[in-house]
């Protein structure tokens, strides 16, 4: 069983080492750390560099264009997460933010779970939020398997503690065109076809900072919600028919 990791990174120097320490630890001889890089200019290269680890293969993105004010930055993390995906050859495929902490037990347990859950594609961990300075905010927060059309409304889907089948990232890919959030587009794609399974362990320190992409979002209007929401209700639609036919 080959295992990959894919992490988004951008100008991610203060954290990343940590973050990479906490995986690699994890990953056997013949699995791989995939990283797509957004056009770091704060040392971020030059850390990954450092470690010469051949399991670790950095990718450089190219933004898409965006009208969009509301939500260009999440569509160019979105697009970043993509290339990486795009890039991996691992059975089960890790998601990774650049700056979180994995417990050390992750990848085993994850994919211990995925294998005895054979009927299952997307799996979610239970997560810990830390603050910048590592410190507890909430010891467990635990996802929320919604059913699909009130997920689109109210489910909040954390693409970090996101673990899939190389079956389901061939459904999942290419993103549409104009899906703001990856992990809101994979798990809708994964509750409207019942492969969404939660592991109420928590496996993830999810850091909390001013820095992060959702703590700079811009007060979005109604209507732009409700696009977005559309537009993954008309994709899943689409792919599945598509699938069906």
């Amino acid at each position: 069983t080959m295992i990959a990791v894919c992490m988004a990174s951008y100008n991610g120097a203060r954290y990343i080492k940590k973050q990479l320490d906490s995986i690699l630890k994890q990953l056997g001889d013949n699995d791989e750390l995939i990283i797509s890089d957004d056009g770091s200019t704060d040392g971020t290269l030059e850390i990954i560099e450092r470690f010469h680890d051949s399991r670790i293969k950095v990718f450089h993105h190219q933004h898409p264009t965006c009208m969009v004010r509301y939500y260009r930055s999440n569509i160019y993390v979105t697009s970043n997460f993509e290339n990486a995906l795009k890039h991996c050859s691992g059975d089960y495929i890790f998601l990774s933010d650049q700056d979180d902490i994995w417990a050390d037990n992750k990848v085993q347990i994850m994919v211990n779970y995925a294998k005895n859950h054979p009927d299952k594609d997307l799996f979610l961990s239970s997560i810990c939020v830390i603050r910048q300075d590592d410190s507890v905010k909430k010891s467990k927060v635990t996802p929320v398997d919604f059913p699909f059309l009130k997920g689109l409304v109210v489910a909040k889907y954390l693409g970090s503690s996101m673990m899939l089948t190389r079956r389901f990232l061939h459904r999942v890919l290419p993103f549409p065109q104009g899906i703001v959030s990856h992990d809101a587009w994979i798990g809708a794609m994964a509750t409207y076809q019942n492969r969404i399974a939660i592991i109420d362990e928590p496996l993830l320190l999810y850091r909390r900072h001013a820095d992060n992409v959702t703590s700079k979002e811009i007060r979005t209007p109604l209507f732009i919600k409700m696009r977005y929401r559309f537009v993954i209700l008309f994709n899943v639609l689409k792919r599945r028919l598509k699938d069906v036919v």
